[in-house]
């Protein structure tokens, strides 16, 4: 049996034996949330998974974290120095105290980042941390990690990973032991996960007694628990439609705020037809936004500019936008030369093949874009495909436009993945070979930069350049929306609906 093999029966035993051990943790001081999926994987260096995620935010602390624009803010480290964007020495707090009882040290923070650069330690998150040579102790609370060249966007990586107690082995996807606000006590696979507030928290000990995540992927029986007050919050799992509903029933109450959840149209720029950038444009002015977020989002979105919602550091709102103008749609495909064969006729310019995966909100958005285009002469076919087969499809290429959503993307060097003639599938996500020399050039530049002002420089003529080529068609930035109980207090929204804001929340 491989190392691999032999993990995932650990995993599978110590869960049921897990639940089998544990008792519930439910009380009057006890708040429910309902999740959509299981989590994939308890161990902060290998969960990729939102669900995965909101574990790991309860459990584990990272070095630094993100504030509300992205920012890089103190955690675990009350400070840090740079030397040149190469060399970071972080500064522990004092005092802070694993689960375990156990004290956190420097010599933790080198063996979480250690093991999982260690080349028999399968992690997806091992890429990000290459760039490290070098990881010294200089004394307990002193840790300095040694770059082998300057890295603008370490430090927003490190904040995506959660420091475990040193000696660590497998046994951390079973029973985690971090340093966060709350102790796992269970996880009932497919059912629940139960937390623990941590009374010797560094922060403050949590205003409530316990976290339980109620695993439930229908939306519909979501909706139903939240109703019976079997459920106490949601967060980003009611489906936009329902939202009204929910903000009649008395005794619930809905909290809204713009978050950085991304949608686009993708295209292939191979295509004759889509590598011109008139037509492009056209597809963009073609697309009533508006009326898509008023009719299918009720509401609950604003228009995109970019990747980066306007709540980042980065983000840059002078750029080349498409405001709904049918006409200048016609115009700029009349100049690409493609002109309209019949006038009001049946016949379309030409045929493009829009690619959908079968879940609901990306076939209504189809539907509705399909008509849009028909309206300035462009016939569309919408295909629609499981999941697995659309994504395939898409990292290979063969696509002519898509829908997609990045969601929580925070760290501006996500232009490198999506658009840097280098990060063509599977090195990257430039699943449309876009290529320009000049975006080559200022994002390498971007990634050894580390004066934040001229970085924000850098970013703001990469996302002027990527607005006017239009390879993605921006659309619109989801609201995050929080449904809970009246007595739920304290709760705030980060764009990046965070859930290590649910240490402040208490019930009234």
């Amino acid at each position: 049996m491989n190392r691999i093999s032999a993990i995932l029966l650990i995993m599978a035993i110590g869960f049921s034996l897990l639940a089998c051990q544990a008792e519930p943790l439910k009380g009057k001081n006890t708040v429910i949330l309902a999740l959509e999926q299981s989590p994939g994987n308890l161990d902060p260096r290998l969960g990729t998974d939102v669900s995965s995620a909101r574990v790991h935010e309860l459990i584990f602390d990272p070095l630094v974290t993100t504030d509300e624009k992205a920012e890089i803010v103190p955690h675990l480290a009350y400070k840090w120095e740079s030397v040149e964007g190469k060399v970071y020495t972080f500064f522990l707090r004092p005092g802070v105290e694993f689960h375990s009882g156990k004290k956190l040290t420097a010599e933790d923070v080198k063996y979480t980042f250690e093991s999982l650069l260690d080349e028999s330690f399968f992690s997806p998150k091992k890429e990000h941390f290459r760039i490290i040579e070098a990881i010294d102790v200089v004394d307990d609370l002193t840790v300095r990690f040694t770059l082998r060249e300057p890295f603008s966007s370490f430090l927003i990586n490190v904040a995506g990973i959660g420091i475990i107690p040193q000696g660590s082995g497998d046994e951390c996807h079973l029973r985690p032991i971090g340093s966060g606000p709350f102790k796992f006590r269970y996880y009932k696979e497919d059912e629940e996960v139960a937390f623990k507030a941590f009374n010797n928290y560094w922060g403050g000990r949590p205003k409530v007694d316990g976290i339980i995540y109620k695993i439930i992927p229908d939306s519909t029986t979501r909706v139903l628990a939240l109703r019976k007050g079997s459920v106490d919050l949601v967060i980003n799992a009611i489906p936009e439609e329902l939202i009204p509903a929910m903000e009649n029933e008395p005794h619930l109450k809905v909290l809204k705020k713009q978050g950085c959840i991304y949608s686009y149209i993708g295209f292939n720029m191979r295509d004759p037809v889509l590598a011109n950038r008139k037509v492009r444009w056209a597809i963009g002015y073609a697309i009533d936004r508006e009326a898509i977020i008023g009719s299918l989002l009720h509401n609950l979105a604003t228009p995109a500019s970019g990747i980066l919602a306007p709540s980042n550091w980065a983000y840059e709102g002078e750029v080349t936008t498409f405001s709904y103008s049918p006409s200048q749609a016609r115009e700029l495909l009349d100049e690409a030369g493609f002109p309209d064969p019949d006038g009001d006729g049946p016949r379309g310019r030409f045929h493009l093949v829009f690619k959908t995966p079968t879940l609901k909100w990306a076939r209504d958005i189809a539907t509705v874009i399909r008509e849009n285009l028909k309206e300035v002469g462009i016939d569309i076919e919408v295909k629609s495909y499981e999941w697995q087969t659309f994504y395939n499809d898409i990292i290979k290429g063969n696509f002519q436009l898509y829908p997609l959503r990045w969601i929580g993307a925070t760290d501006p060097d996500i232009y490198r993945y999506c658009f840097h003639s280098q990060s063509l599938p599977p090195n990257g996500a430039n699943r449309g070979s876009y290529q320009n020399p000049a975006i080559d050039r200022l994002i390498d530049q971007a990634k050894i930069t580390t004066d934040t002002q001229e970085l924000k420089k850098i970013y703001s003529k990469i996302q002027k350049l990527i607005a006017y080529d239009a390879p993605y068609i921006s659309l619109w930035y989801n609201t995050n929306v929080a449904v809970m109980k009246n007595e739920i207090q304290g709760l705030t929204l980060y764009p990046t609906a965070t859930f290590r804001v649910l240490n402040k929340i208490y019930i009234e």
